[in-house]
């Protein structure tokens, strides 16, 4: 992702997107959609690789973190963990709540 003055930092991007600033957005989606969908994918990998499938619960995933109120965005806590192994849990839990057998998931 190209550097941008007034995105310094994950912690700033996170925070313009939690405002609901487009720009920010449309780089944080460039900068952690792809490792997102390799979770999705990993989470799927011995019942459905279909890259539709794929795709779609990624969709979803992105869906949820996009909408205001930013309740998944919110929820993330970087004394925790990283912003891209926060991402990637969501995506797995999504992926695996899918799954036939699988608990209906919380909430994605």
């Amino acid at each position: 992702m190209p550097s941008h003055p007034h995105f310094a930092n994950e912690n700033a991007l996170l925070a313009a997107c939690l405002t609901g600033d487009q720009e920010a957005w449309e780089l944080f989606k460039q900068k952690y959609e792809h490792g997102t969908s390799l979770a999705v994918r990993k989470a799927l990998f011995r019942r459905d690789r279909s890259p539709d499938r794929v795709d779609d619960v990624n969709g979803d995933l992105w869906e949820g973190l996009g909408t205001p109120p930013y309740k998944l965005l919110r929820a993330f806590k970087p004394r925790k963990a990283k912003l891209a192994t926060y991402l990637a849990m969501l995506a797995q839990v999504g992926g695996q709540a899918l799954l036939p057998g699988a608990r209906a998931a919380q909430e994605l």
